[in-house]
């Protein structure tokens, strides 16, 4: 099916996990410029990503049995069509595989449905691009967006007072946990990890005035945010606030993100802030967010499992992380503070 000039309003389904779905919000700029709103459609996990954005109509959440069971998501899912029916959208684009709670929700509405999952094969910043274009749309890749609201920003401002940190004064983001691979595992069991001991040594190099915030909600990130703030006095405070939107201003308000192949990487793609992007077992080519202002660390020896996408052909050894050298990660931060930086 292509695209139908007559569509003024379409109900639009993003992909279902952080960095997948923020990835997904230059598509909401380019249809907004062609004068089409948008309601989009979310997991109640990325939803934040898309609320508060200009280029969002309305923004409604859909439940997943997994998570909440088959009653509640049955409830959810008759509220949600019955919301979606008064708004009278002409079509619904689903740019996420069409999943059994979708299907249920789709059926009910009796508009057209364009429903093709993007193709994995293909960067990341250029999946909803050329979706787009199999619809007949010219369509070029562009930033990520995400909009914190005066309420985010107030929630960073209050958790900086309550733990010590002068967000007028230098400080940076370090996001040392991932996303779980398939499964519900510990996170300190991804292969995209980076020993944390490394962090320690890193975090000596930096200039003695700035300031050191280590993010993470899920507890096994916690965990891992603990054991290196035992480890290194000098972080300065654990960021643990479970709002995405107010992340992303923290980390524009930061002199510089490191993190891993992982949904902070994204989310910091939608700032201007110099990042630095631990990467392991995937290639940045592939999973690297379109933009400037980021530098990608790999290790310099030269694996002929590289990249295995984490299939773990070494074994879970986790080489190629375990053989990324701090002097290399310490080198890259050296570089980022000599330049100059504006807040």
């Amino acid at each position: 099916m292509k695209w139908c000039d007559s569509w003024k309003r379409i109900v639009l389904v993003p992909m279902d996990r952080v960095g997948d779905a923020i990835s997904d919000t230059p598509a909401l700029s380019f249809l907004r410029s062609r004068g089409i709103e948008v309601i989009v459609l979310a997991t109640t996990y990325t939803a934040q990503i898309f609320e508060n954005n200009p280029n969002v109509y309305k923004c409604l959440t859909f439940s997943r049995i997994r998570r909440d069971g088959i009653v509640a998501s049955a409830v959810k899912s008759h509220s949600v069509v019955k919301e979606l029916q008064s708004y009278d959208p002409h079509a619904v684009i689903g740019m996420m595989r069409q999943i059994r709670e979708l299907r249920q929700i789709f059926t009910k509405l009796s508009i057209p449905v364009v429903n093709k999952p993007q193709d994995n094969s293909l960067p990341i910043y250029l999946r909803w691009v050329e979706f787009f274009k199999k619809l007949g749309l010219d369509v070029r890749p562009a930033r990520n967006e995400i909009y914190p609201s005066d309420q985010d920003r107030e929630a960073v401002i209050s958790w900086a007072q309550d733990n010590g940190i002068d967000l007028t004064k230098p400080f940076i983001v370090v996001h040392p946990g991932c996303a779980v691979y398939k499964d519900e595992k510990c996170i300190t069991n991804s292969l995209r990890c980076w020993p944390l001991d490394n962090y320690q040594k890193i975090f000596s190099n930096l200039p003695k005035d700035v300031q050191i915030v280590l993010t993470g909600i899920h507890p096994s990130e916690r965990e891992a945010n603990s054991y290196i703030r035992k480890q290194s006095p000098l972080v300065s405070a654990l960021f643990d606030v479970p709002n995405l939107r107010a992340l992303a201003w923290l980390i524009e308000r930061s002199r510089l993100l490191i993190t891993l192949d992982t949904g902070t990487l994204h989310i910091g793609a939608a700032t201007d802030t110099p990042i630095i992007a631990l990467f392991g077992p995937s290639d940045p080519a592939k999973y690297g967010p379109w933009g400037k202002n980021i530098t990608y660390v790999r290790t310099d020896e030269c694996l002929n499992c590289w990249p295995c996408d984490q299939k773990a052909i070494c074994g879970g050894q986790n080489t190629c992380m375990k053989s990324l050298l701090p002097e290399k990660v310490s080198s890259k931060i050296r570089e980022i503070f000599h330049e100059p930086h504006s807040v």
